[in-house]
């Protein structure tokens, strides 16, 4: 294939990327919404959506971070597929929850990291991504042991911790999702 058509090629995967992204930033903000309507089978085809969607997302970034740093391409790519993997099995089954937003913050750090150092992603956008990993990480023990704060702190205060943060990472995901839709599809074609 010639570099033009490599470079269509990419054009075109950069726009697909875009739509599916699309469809599933509004699949992960309808399943705290909508998902306990019509439950499991309402639940169970926006949870495969939402995360199914994302592996064109994880490609067209890995194509976008491997001529800057592979390394980082590779942990995108790993940490994204992960994303989609345990993200499946956390919506499955609250124990791997915690691990699901571990992964989550892993992602969202390292490509907005190298969004930031490599511009393959607008730099504020990037910082972003970055500073939703480092809340992602910040998540997961209070997805761990949010249940047990009643145990040991004030009524109050252990009633604010104990929330349901896996479920808040399914709105601020597809939000996240839906802006690197925006992104992409605004993104240069020449």
């Amino acid at each position: 294939m010639s570099a033009r058509g490599t470079e269509l090629h990419e054009i075109a995967a950069l726009r697909k990327a875009a739509l599916w992204s699309g469809l599933a930033g509004a699949a992960q903000i309808a399943i705290p919404l909508f998902g306990d309507q019509a439950y499991p089978f309402l639940f169970d085809l926006l949870t495969a959506l939402g995360y199914g969607l994302i592996f064109p997302l994880v490609a067209v970034l890995q194509v976008r971070n491997a001529p800057h740093r592979q390394s980082g391409a590779i942990l995108g790519t790993i940490t994204g597929s992960a994303v989609a993997a345990v993200g499946l099995a956390g919506a499955a089954n609250i124990d791997v929850r915690p691990a699901s937003l571990f992964v989550l913050g892993m992602w969202w750090w390292t490509i907005g990291k190298m969004g930031v150092e490599t511009g393959t992603l607008p730099r504020r956008f990037g910082q972003l991504t970055a500073l939703l990993g480092a809340l992602g990480f910040l998540l997961v023990p209070l997805e761990t042991f949010g249940p047990g704060f009643t145990a040991v702190l004030p009524r109050s205060v252990a009633d604010a911790l104990a929330q349901p943060w896996f479920a808040a990472a399914h709105v601020v995901l597809g939000l996240w999702l839906l802006a690197i839709a925006t992104n992409f599809a605004r993104a240069r074609t020449e």
